[in-house]
């Protein structure tokens, strides 16, 4: 039985479909051109959410960045994703650290990011 997980966006669904017998204890859970806040409402989640493993890997936000979108608005939907996930019933049983991530507001050359 698997007891890993790969969930995101059409990265994860070619990967599925690329791999070679290698990953063969691997369950992929892939939606294309899904953000981490309409993956949350997917029926892909839906059967994430159904399975019981010990961890997962996450491929997200590559949807996310649009010419309005901010890092906050980024961090915080990636947040809400991580904590629909450890919502489940029997969440992935791995150790979870907060990391501080710092980035400057604005560039060297002054403009803001």
């Amino acid at each position: 039985m698997a007891n890993t997980a790969i969930l995101g966006h059409s990265f994860v669904t070619r990967l599925e479909r690329a791999k070679t017998g290698l990953l063969d204890d691997v369950l992929f859970f892939g939606k294309g051109g899904a953000t981490s806040i309409s993956l949350i409402h997917s029926d892909v989640f839906k059967k994430f959410m159904a399975t019981d493993v010990s961890k997962v890997f996450l491929q997200v936000a590559g949807n996310d960045i649009s010419a309005m979108s901010t890092l906050e608005g980024i961090v915080g939907n990636i947040d809400k994703l991580v904590r629909s996930i450890l919502e489940k019933p029997d969440p992935p049983n791995n150790h979870y650290r907060e990391y501080l991530l710092q980035i400057p507001s604005t560039r060297d050359d002054g403009h803001r990011l």
